[in-house]
């Protein structure tokens, strides 16, 4: 599979990083506690995170975009929805939500048909 990255742009012929943050390391979470069970951010920790991090419209699009994101593992029986898994993207004064990375589903292995 090839796939292009979203992390990166190119600016006058070079190839530029953009900077990334997971949703633990912005709240100033300690990784080990990654998991909401084990003291993580809450979903509405990380929405309040959003409001603070980002401009009034991109806040409430990022919060579209992560519960649509916890629907959807939900939905495919993802069991790794933690805070590190989601990431805001700093360029500049943009600011936005990261596309979704590091997805899964458990249902293959769950014994369910």
């Amino acid at each position: 599979m090839v796939s292009d990255r979203y992390d990166r742009y190119v600016d006058g012929g070079i190839i530029k990083r953009i900077h990334q943050e997971d949703l633990c390391q912005a709240s100033g979470g300690i990784p080990t506690k990654k998991y909401q069970n084990e003291g993580g951010q809450s979903p509405q920790d990380i929405a309040k995170l959003l409001r603070r991090a980002l401009r009034p419209t991109a806040a409430e699009e990022a919060i579209w975009h992560f519960v649509e994101a916890l629907i959807w593992n939900w939905f495919i029986g993802g069991t790794d929805a933690h805070a590190k898994n989601y990431s805001i993207m700093i360029r500049g004064q943009e600011t936005r939500f990261a596309p979704l990375n590091d997805v899964a589903s458990g249902l293959p292995y769950s014994g369910h048909e």
